[in-house]
């Protein structure tokens, strides 16, 4: 989908408007997103023909159920039987129901029928409705939740919690007021309730050997690029960020996992490992080995060297030129260029710039040890002259990139 840019541009606005309303309204724009209906291969969809054998494609009917809402088995996706996506004209609209290509036999699942005879939008709310009245759907969203926001391995409590405020719709803040506007799968009352819980009490949370979860490489590039401004509003212009999914670089690049069930599974325990004999669950941990852990290291290295006088590239410009896009070297000279205006007057002491670093990238986390060993490495740093602009910007370069590859960052606690 990544070469297709206007439908993951569509689905990402799906995605930010029902950020903070409600899962039933998001699970229908989600239904009728071209980016969903090209991906999981009902768009195009035909009914059943007997005389033919046909079929129709049940592969969103599956997913939805076992990767949006209740979690129940299926098979990965099939190759999308739609294979003319770059010759459609509107990314942008919802799909519409041709009557034609609609079955209007009964249709049964999860101990409900849809009548004989009921038309395509009513089905597909009528199922809609049945799918979020399931009782497995709020404990079943709710973990995820825990595991993207807090922890990859919650406990039974912390996920009955969360699932009551998802059913409920609201959820009661610490000052008093309250969050949800009633209906079963209010978003707002359910991330409330994920952030909230006692469990995510940061004392609990820091004095507990299994609570937390590894940062994914995407998202800490990108917490790196923010603390340090970057522009990354014209990435075209930046060759190492086209493709991140090698474990040479950072494992992952965003919408192209392999599998519908993204880069890692939510019940994934690593095998061989402490919390793989303790039966805890690290999704996260499925897409970190051998390559990819000195990947990150060396890709973030690349990236954190970048100058305005490197990031020019100079075999882009006849690429540009043949693709018929003019090579702008203004914008080329400030992507992902980062700013460290704030650490390079520290590097002539290595305690406060590690200090800082500890703030701005782990909120005050790193362990004692992590520090003092971060510290010693940038004072070995020799300086002959604390002016030498080279030097200041390695021991900066050097205690930063020690930061983000610390455990004491790595895992988010």
């Amino acid at each position: 989908m990544t070469d297709l840019p206007q439908p993951v541009a569509h689905y990402q606005d799906v995605l930010k408007r029902n950020a903070f309303g409600n899962y039933r309204d998001l699970l229908e724009e989600v239904t009728y997103a071209p980016a969903m209906g090209f991906y999981l291969t009902y768009m195009g969809n035909q009914k059943a023909d007997p005389m033919t054998g046909r079929m129709p494609d049940e592969n969103y009917a599956r997913e939805i159920l076992r990767l949006f809402t209740i979690d129940l088995a299926s098979a990965e996706r099939d190759d999308p039987m739609f294979d003319n996506a770059e010759n459609l004209n509107d990314w942008r609209s919802p799909m519409v129901v041709f009557p034609e290509a609609h079955s209007t036999a009964s249709k049964s699942f999860l101990g409900t029928t849809i009548p004989a005879g009921t038309p395509a939008a009513e089905s597909i709310d009528a199922a809609l409705d049945h799918i979020m009245a399931h009782p497995n759907i709020g404990p079943f969203i709710g973990r995820q939740l825990i595991q993207r926001f807090t922890t990859s391995n919650p406990d039974a409590d912390y996920v009955r919690r969360v699932a009551e405020a998802f059913n409920r719709g609201t959820y009661a803040l610490p000052n008093g007021s309250t969050v949800g506007d009633g209906r079963k799968g209010d978003v707002r009352a359910t991330i409330s309730a994920v952030l909230l819980d006692p469990d995510n009490d940061l004392n609990a949370s820091l004095a507990s050997d299994t609570f937390g979860k590894l940062r994914e490489p995407v998202l800490r590039f990108t917490h790196w690029a923010r603390v340090t401004g970057v522009d990354a509003s014209r990435p075209e212009y930046t060759a190492e960020v086209y493709d991140t999914t090698s474990p040479r670089d950072l494992n992952q690049h965003p919408y192209r996992s392999k599998s519908v069930f993204n880069f890692y599974r939510p019940g994934y325990i690593a095998p061989g490992t402490q919390s793989g004999a303790s039966g805890m669950t690290v999704p996260e941990l499925q897409i970190v080995n051998a390559a990819s852990t000195p990947g990150f290291i060396n890709f973030m290295t690349g990236m954190m060297a970048r100058t305005p006088e490197t990031a020019e590239n100079e075999e882009f410009i006849e690429e540009f030129e043949e693709a018929g896009y003019p090579y702008d070297s203004a914008l080329a000279r400030r992507s992902f260029i980062p700013n460290y205006a704030r650490e390079l007057p520290l590097a002539n002491d290595p305690e406060a710039m590690v200090e800082a670093l500890n703030q701005e990238l782990a909120y005050g986390t790193l362990s004692e040890t992590t520090k003092q060993g971060i510290i010693a490495a940038v004072e070995s740093l020799v300086m002959d002259d604390p002016d030498n602009e080279a030097g200041v910007r390695t021991r900066v370069l050097n205690a930063m990139l020690m930061v983000l590859a610390s455990p004491d960052y790595t895992i988010q606690r």
